[in-house]
């Protein structure tokens, strides 16, 4: 009787070990605390909308995958005429491309944290791109920061002002800031 019962608690001590270690490798983002900003010459915004699948374990990388969509309608320039602009043809195109998707292939241990190699779709033409980002946390509290540069125009987002003609410029910075759970 002794026995079953040290056994019993046995497996019921391995079950929760083994959801502690997949719960800790699933990762839900924070309601709309994240941020997704860019900034160029002449440009600025964020973006909403961000639907992510986040798995990740610092232990086995090669089990980690991180992927995001972005709702391109929810661009915010803090300029209304611009915001439309962007929603237009020679910039995101939203007639036909509602969507910024991410999806790693690969994600690596770096210097100064991780990085994730995958492919980044823009208005349907997708380009790999590493993310350099880092894994904070404070307490409780989990944080993924990125941080990464692209040149808009190889993605065919070509004007910030198509009246005006004002071109996009070769180098957009991207920063995030995602909190998760």
């Amino acid at each position: 009787m002794k026995s079953s019962k040290y056994l019993f608690v046995f497996l019921l001590l391995l079950c929760l070990s083994a959801f502690a270690a997949v719960h800790s490798i699933y990762w839900t983002v924070k309601d709309d605390s994240y941020v997704i900003k860019f900034s160029g010459k002449k440009v600025t915004g964020t973006f909403k909308g961000l639907k992510a699948n986040i798995i990740f374990d610092e232990n086995h990388l090669e089990k980690s995958k991180l992927s995001g969509v972005v709702d391109a309608s929810t661009i915010n320039t803090g300029n209304g005429v611009m915001n439309k602009e962007a929603k237009d043809e020679d910039a995101l195109d939203l007639k036909n491309n509602t969507t910024i998707n991410f999806a790693s292939s690969v994600i690596r241990k770096s210097s100064v944290g991780y990085e994730a190699e995958g492919e980044l779709t823009i208005k349907g033409i997708s380009r790999t791109v590493i993310i350099p980002f880092t894994l904070e946390k404070n307490g409780e509290d989990v944080t993924f920061k990125g941080h990464f540069s692209l040149n808009p125009k190889e993605y065919h987002v070509d004007k910030v002002n198509a009246k005006q003609r004002r071109e996009m410029p070769d180098k957009l910075n991207i920063d995030l800031s995602i909190p998760v759970k």
